[in-house]
C-alpha cells in the first residue's frame, strides 16, 4: 500500500511506501510514517504519482496549472485505455492470444499492471477467471512479476 503525506519541514508532498516506518524528504527531513497524515492511500502508483501531483499544486495555491499540464483526468485516460485494448483483443477468438494481446497493450500503455487494470479489461472482454488467466500467462511465460501484484509482459 502507497500513500501520500506531506513533509513538516518543506511543506510538499511525497509518495511512500506505507509499509515502511519512515520516508525521508528531498529537502532531507526524515518524516515519521506513522504519526504523518495520509492524505490519499492506493495500492496504484500512478495513482499516488497524481495524487502528489495535485496536492503539490494546491499547496502552492491552485490546481488550475497542474489541470492544464495533465490535461484529462487519470480515470478517463485509463478508461479509454481499457476501451482500446478491449477493442484489439474482442476480433481474436483464441483465448490465450487474446489474453497476450491484453498484458501487451496494458504494459506497452503503462510499463506495468495490476491485477485491477487486467480485471477490468477482461471483465470488458467477458472473461471471469482473471486469476486462472493470470496463472496461465505466468506458467506459459507470457507476463512476468516484478513485484508483488504487479505484472509486466515479456
Amino acid at each position: 500500500m502507497f500513500g501520500v503525506v506531506v513533509c513538516s519541514r518543506c511543506k510538499r508532498a511525497r509518495g511512500v511506501d506505507l509499509r515502511s516506518k519512515t520516508a525521508r524528504c528531498q529537502c532531507g527531513n526524515q518524516i515519521q510514517l506513522k504519526e504523518a497524515k495520509k492524505f490519499f492511500e492506493s495500492n496504484d502508483q500512478r495513482e499516488i504519482a497524481s495524487a502528489v501531483g495535485k496536492l503539490n499544486a494546491e499547496l502552492a495555491g491552485g490546481t488550475e496549472e497542474w489541470e492544464k499540464i495533465s490535461g484529462k483526468s487519470d480515470t478517463a485516460d485509463t478508461e479509454d485505455l481499457y476501451s482500446e485494448i478491449v477493442a484489439s483483443a474482442s476480433s481474436v477468438t483464441n483465448q490465450k492470444e487474446r489474453l497476450t494481446i491484453v498484458v501487451r497493450g496494458l504494459t506497452d500503455a503503462l510499463e506495468s499492471f495490476t491485477i485491477e487494470d487486467f480485471e477490468k479489461v477482461l471483465n470488458n472482454l467477458g472473461i471471469k477467471k482473471v486469476e486462472e488467466s493470470l496463472h496461465l500467462l505466468l506458467e506459459e511465460n507470457i507476463i512476468y512479476e516484478p513485484r508483488k501484484d504487479v505484472f509486466c509482459a515479456v
